[in-house]
């Protein structure tokens, strides 16, 4: 499996996909309220790259967490959870594993918060292949070198310049 290279810093890459401001409820003992709990995002995903906002006008200062965020994947015997991401308060790029070309999420809100704000906008971007990257970089170096060798020997030069110039140093 390659690594990719995705283009973060292209606001078009990005659509929104869910926000909802989630609120507890009322309790009819003083200075209590009834937890959020668990939300079922109602959207089935097929991005691995999100980007997830959280916040909340209720929470304390010193308050970092905002909630838990569960990949759901359908497996032969039922839905099982895959992942769990802590989403702290503020923008949150997470990655999530290619087990499933779809997902469900699900928040769980932890039970101290009488609100929360979500937002989830996925990546529509492409994914550029590392390699594919780095090979078009070595080749345009190539053609910027006086005379160009071919990868293969370039790497040998390498190899034998460290194997022979540093002996007897250590």
């Amino acid at each position: 499996m390659t690594d990719s290279i995705l283009d973060l810093s292209n606001s078009s890459n990005f659509v929104e996909a869910y926000e909802i401001i989630l609120t507890a409820g009322s309790s009819p003992v003083p200075n209590y309220h009834t937890p959020i709990g668990i939300h079922l995002i109602p959207i089935v995903f097929d991005s691995h790259t999100l980007l997830v906002g959280a916040s909340s006008s209720t929470a304390k200062p010193n308050w970092r967490l905002g909630f838990y965020l569960r990949a759901l994947i359908a497996s032969a015997v039922g839905m099982a959870e895959a992942s769990n991401y802590p989403i702290p308060f503020g923008l949150n790029l997470i990655q999530l594993p290619k087990l499933s070309s779809e997902y469900r999420l699900r928040a769980y809100i932890p039970k101290w918060h009488q609100t929360m704000e979500m937002k989830i906008w996925k990546y529509v971007g492409s994914y550029n292949d590392v390699k594919a990257v780095v090979d078009r970089i070595e080749d345009k170096i190539i053609l910027l070198l006086p005379n160009p060798q071919p990868v293969s020997s370039m790497q040998a030069t390498f190899n034998s310049m460290q194997t022979s110039s540093f002996t007897g140093i250590i």
